[in-house]
C-alpha cells in the first residue's frame, strides 16, 4: 500500500506540467506520478515525489525517491515525468537520478518482467551507434518549465519512447532488447528527406 498520504495529483502539481503525460489508465490500471509524505513525518520535512499504480482501489508504489535505482547505484531523483501502463498493469516511466544536477529525466524505467528494471538512460547505447542516449524529455511540450516530461507507451510489454531531444523513436521489446524505429534524417519511402515527396 502507499506509504504515506498523496499531497498532489497531476493537475494541482506546479504549472507548466503536462498532466496527460503524469496519468494513464488501461485495463483497469491507473499510473500516476504524485507526492506523498509519510504520516510519521514532521511538518517541514521533505515530501517523496514517485510512481503510483491503482487496481480496484488499492494503490502501491512502483518507485519514489526513497528507492535505489535498478542496479543499485544512486537513488531516484525528483524527476519522475511521463507514466504509461499495459493492461497487465506494468508500468514505464521517466525519472531522473541523484547525481544528476538537474531535473531532466536521465533513464526510463519500468516493471516488466514483475521487477524494476532500467529500459534506457544516458549509459546506454543507442541501438546501431556507439554513442550513448544524451536525453529523454520533451522540452516542446512544456515550454518554459524545466522538467520536460519523456514520451513514452506501452502495449502488450513493448515499450515504445522518444529520446535525444524528439530526434528519435526507440523500441524496447519484452526481452529488453532495443532497437531504432525511425530517427532524425532518416530518408522514408517515397519521400524525402523533410517529408517532400522525392521526384
Amino acid at each position: 500500500t502507499l506509504p504515506g498520504t498523496l499531497l498532489s495529483f497531476p493537475g494541482e502539481v506546479p504549472s507548466g506540467i503536462n498532466p496527460t503525460n503524469d496519468v494513464d489508465v488501461n485495463g483497469g490500471y491507473t499510473a500516476f506520478r504524485s507526492r506523498c509524505i509519510n504520516l510519521s513525518q514532521k511538518p517541514g520535512d521533505p515530501s517523496a515525489a514517485g510512481i503510483y499504480v491503482n487496481k480496484a482501489g488499492g494503490t502501491v508504489t512502483i518507485a519514489d525517491t526513497t528507492m535505489m535505482l535498478p542496479g543499485g547505484e544512486g537513488r531516484f531523483a525528483d524527476g519522475f515525468a511521463g507514466v504509461a501502463t499495459d493492461d497487465d498493469g506494468t508500468v514505464v516511466f521517466g525519472a531522473s537520478d541523484d547525481s544528476s544536477p538537474s531535473s531532466d529525466t536521465t533513464g526510463i524505467y519500468t516493471t516488466r518482467n514483475g521487477v524494476l528494471e532500467t529500459v534506457a538512460d544516458t549509459n546506454t547505447l543507442i541501438p546501431g551507434r556507439t554513442e550513448r542516449f544524451r536525453s529523454f524529455g520533451d522540452a516542446i511540450a512544456h515550454p518554459g518549465n524545466s522538467q520536460e516530461a519523456p514520451m513514452v507507451a506501452i502495449d502488450d510489454n513493448t515499450i515504445v519512447f522518444v529520446a535525444n531531444d524528439r530526434t528519435g523513436i526507440y523500441l524496447s521489446e519484452p526481452d529488453g532488447s532495443l532497437s531504432k524505429v525511425v530517427e532524425k534524417g532518416d530518408r522514408l519511402s517515397g519521400f524525402g528527406r523533410h517529408g517532400n515527396r522525392s521526384k
